[in-house]
């Protein structure tokens, strides 16, 4: 698989274990398997939470919630990210960083490290904002060879327009599109194990 305009910004070696990691889960199964996967979410700062409103954040946090606890199931390792260190969205202080509410969570060497190291081909990215910090952070993963996967419910925009540019930009570079609902019952389908399976399904049924 030929190397993606910008994957040089990492090291010679993290590439080619990249894409050796892809080649490998590449044909197993055309679904997403947990086991390739991590989810990363970034999180709503206080201004963002304060300003939308309360109707589509409580959405936002429903689908966010859930997915959170289908990881959980699945084991799949899961990433917050945050402008700022708040209480409610401080997790596995392993698996929480911050970023400048300017720039992208790439940027972050200690949360890049961290993500390698799950040794993990597939990305779910959701959180706020879908056209600004989730369109940075994908562009940034498609260039280091990762699969990428938004599920659009748990990823608001700050416009319908920067929404519809946005969705146009990153999907012509490779991500693919999702709702939560598909994303688990695709992790529900590829597990091996019959009682995380029952688990995940319960988990959906429940949101019916």
């Amino acid at each position: 698989m030929p190397m993606k305009q910008g994957a040089g910004r990492r090291s010679d070696r993290f590439a080619e274990d990249t894409i050796l990691r892809a080649s490998q889960r590449s044909g197993t199964t055309p679904l997403l398997d947990p086991a390739a996967c991590s989810v990363v979410f970034l999180m709503p700062s206080q201004h963002d939470r304060l300003t939308q409103p309360k109707r589509s954040y409580r959405s936002y946090q429903r689908k966010t919630a859930t997915l959170t606890s289908a990881a959980q199931i699945a084991t799949v390792p899961t990433f917050l990210c945050c402008q700022a260190v708040e209480p409610e969205a401080v997790g596995d202080r392993d698996r929480t960083f911050t970023y400048e509410s300017h720039g992208c969570i790439w940027k972050n060497e200690a949360f890049l490290r961290a993500l390698d190291a799950e040794d993990r081909s597939a990305l779910v990215l959701a959180g706020y904002w879908f056209d600004l910090h989730v369109t940075a952070a994908a562009l940034y993963a498609l260039a280091d060879c990762y699969d990428v996967y938004i599920p659009l419910d748990a990823s608001p925009g700050r416009s319908r327009e920067a929404t519809r540019l946005a969705e146009t930009r990153l999907f012509q570079a490779g991500a693919t599109a999702l709702l939560t609902e598909q994303i688990i019952r695709e992790w529900a389908i590829e597990i091996s194990d019959a009682k995380r399976q029952a688990e995940l399904t319960a988990l959906m049924d429940d949101k019916r």
